[in-house]
């Protein structure tokens, strides 16, 4: 009982005297958006992957995979913000960008959507992580018939490259995971990186690869090395509790296999992200990395 009390005593006062760290990174991580976001060109492929532009001068004559060529232009999703710009309920301001929205999935509960707020900038959608290697969580609400493969990439602040997949994505709709390999190079702290993710719907011509939705967004690295070892030492909900007042929301959704099975916290996060309507839907797993070899 000792034991536990100075556990939350030291964290309490951890926490009181890194806040103002926190706040001052919220604060930066702010105002760099706008700057982001006026030079934010559509976020695009490095040159490999499959359906998108290719990146610089020197790859404009290297075909993508298979040799398909992608189309010229992509459309991010239209300006996002809290609140809902026009009056447009939230799930509106979800509706994910793309030539064919929804992959021919009428039958839907919500937008295919990040298990992050609404975003408040044309950046997209937006949070911060204590996390090397995060974890992003998405919802897909569409049949495995409707889809073919996704596509996931996350540049730097210069624009490049630092990780790019294909993805097969789970048999069923749900919460899907989509980790930053461990082998891969870990986000810089106070650094932003921009992701984005596209789901390809299914074509009759497999050449056509116009038929997508996309989400993007930024997610931004903060640094507290000695709180991070203590909250993995307090409770889940505790832990939650500390990212969502803390606006760590990749952070909020990585333990969602153990928030899932308790009630009472799945609906505290629900509630902090504005998807109360997704109570009922179940973890479908991780999308997993398809190799080049395989296209």
């Amino acid at each position: 009982m000792m034991k536990s009390k100075l556990l939350t005593l030291t964290l309490a006062l951890v926490v009181v005297d890194l806040s103002s760290y926190l706040n001052l990174a919220r604060s930066q991580f702010s105002a760099n958006q706008s700057i982001v976001s006026q030079r934010q060109r559509p976020l695009i492929g490095s040159g490999r992957p499959r359906g998108e532009e290719l990146g610089d001068a020197g790859s404009q004559n290297r075909p993508p995979v298979g040799g398909r060529r992608p189309p010229h232009e992509r459309r991010e999703p239209a300006g996002i913000g809290r609140p809902p710009v026009g009056g447009r309920p939230p799930q509106e301001e979800r509706k994910p960008a793309g030539t064919r929205s929804e992959c021919f999935d009428t039958d839907i509960v919500e937008h295919f959507t990040p298990l992050l707020p609404i975003a408040v900038s044309d950046s997209g959608f937006s949070g911060l992580t204590l996390t090397r290697h995060p974890t992003f969580w998405f919802y897909i609400p569409y049949k495995n018939t409707n889809i073919s493969y996704g596509y996931f990439s996350l540049k730097n602040q210069n624009n490049t490259v630092i990780y790019d997949t294909h993805l097969k994505l789970p048999e069923t709709r749900g919460f899907v995971r989509i980790n930053l390999p461990t082998n891969q190079k870990a986000l810089e702290k106070n650094q932003q990186y921009h992701w984005k993710f596209i789901i390809y719907c299914q074509n009759e011509d497999p050449n056509d690869l116009s038929k997508n939705v996309q989400h993007h967004g930024v997610i931004t690295r903060v640094e507290l090395t000695e709180l991070e070892a203590k909250l993995e030492e307090v409770t889940l909900e505790k832990r939650l509790n500390f990212h969502i007042e803390h606006n760590l929301w990749y952070d909020a959704s990585t333990d969602l296999d153990k928030i899932r099975d308790r009630p009472h916290t799945w609906r505290k996060l629900l509630k902090a992200i504005e998807l109360e309507n997704l109570a009922q839907e179940q973890i479908a797993g991780s999308a997993l990395a398809i190799e080049e070899s395989e296209f």
